[in-house]
């Protein structure tokens, strides 16, 4: 763990910034909505099929 660590952080720290980004920008853009009454809703499949793992 130690050895990946050491070679992975560059890529790892970058991952965490990008996700810094992503959550300030959504936070934002909620707190817009919300202020003008928009409802942010996730994907809502149209049609599941019979033998997925959404049924």
């Amino acid at each position: 763990m130690d050895k990946a660590r050491r070679e992975l952080s560059e890529s790892i720290l970058r991952y965490f910034f990008y996700q810094f980004i992503f959550f300030r920008q959504w936070d934002r853009l909620r707190a817009y909505a919300n202020e003008r009454d928009i409802r942010i809703i996730g994907e809502i499949p149209v049609f599941i099929a019979y033998d997925s793992a959404d049924a």
